[in-house]
């Protein structure tokens, strides 16, 4: 009779561990409010504030997106809310240093790609640094991840500088009219061994043209809103 109640009690110790490590892992694992919109109706101009709550449903609500990963060797669609992706970014580079978790550092609303249908851009903080880019389709919401040499700097019109390198950059503009975040090349530096190379709108020029055209690209810097609270 004792060893039966030992055994009992044994069985109700394990199930109460049990029960608490689930209700640890749903507390951990519940998805949050990345931000909220209303934080930057002072800071930003109406429209821009207008196009960020156009994407309230993603960042407010957890809405899932579809998401194309433009990071490694290959691109890759996910569909998921943004919380969620930011944990599968963390799985994904292998992640084990808190300081180096991925979370959004700063936001961005600007019109891309000339549509005149404002864009988000949330710039996130992880070990390699990336951005977000949310579009509208319609009454639905996509997305596009871009790491950090990628993406920077993002200039109005949506142009941007992809990187490959100290001497190898190639400066875009996303498609006005394309749904499916391409760009086409505005001008670029390419490096063979001690030479470089530098072209506009794909005709070799002289450094001196090169830069003065990057210069003129590079003017208009879009700006980005500290996320609160983060």
């Amino acid at each position: 009779m004792k060893i039966r109640n030992v055994k009992w009690r044994i069985c109700f110790v394990i199930a109460g561990i049990v029960l608490v490590f689930l209700l640890l892992w749903k507390l951990n694992s519940k998805e949050k409010c990345l931000f909220a919109v209303d934080d930057f109706k002072l800071e930003m101009s109406d429209r821009q504030y207008n196009g960020l709550v156009q994407y309230i449903d993603a960042i407010e609500k957890n809405k899932p997106i579809d998401i194309l990963v433009e990071a490694g060797s290959k691109n890759r669609h996910v569909n998921m809310s943004i919380w969620e992706f930011l944990k599968w970014l963390d799985r994904d580079y292998d992640t084990k240093d808190e300081k180096f978790k991925s979370h959004i550092e700063s936001v961005a609303s600007c019109d891309m790609n000339s549509d005149g249908i404002y864009e988000t851009v949330l710039k996130i903080y992880n070990f390699f640094g990336g951005y977000l880019i949310l579009e509208k389709d319609g009454d639905k919401i996509r997305a596009c991840y871009k790491e950090y040499r990628g993406f920077t700097p993002l200039c109005e019109n949506g142009i941007f500088c992809e990187s490959g390198g100290a001497l190898d950059n190639t400066w875009r503009q996303m498609n006005p009219t394309d749904s499916n975040f391409t760009s086409k090349i505005l001008c670029e530096s390419v490096s063979n061994l001690n030479e470089i190379t530098y072209y506009i709108s794909g005709k070799a020029v002289s450094s001196e043209k090169y830069f003065k055209y990057q210069n003129e690209l590079r003017k208009n810097e879009v700006k980005f809103y500290a996320v609160k609270n983060n």
